[in-house]
């Protein structure tokens, strides 16, 4: 459940922080009626 100013949470991964921007920045920005993102980083401890 999203509650506030969010309508959408995606998770997505890729090999370093380049990856995951290029992602946000040329695809989900891209996708008509997306007017803004925020992106948070989770590090996992291995």
């Amino acid at each position: 459940m999203i509650s506030g100013e969010f309508d959408v949470m995606v998770e997505i991964e890729g090999d370093g922080p380049h990856d995951i921007l290029t992602t946000v920045t040329s695809d989900i920005r891209s996708l008509e009626g997306v007017g803004t993102t925020r992106t948070y980083v989770r590090l996992d401890e291995h």
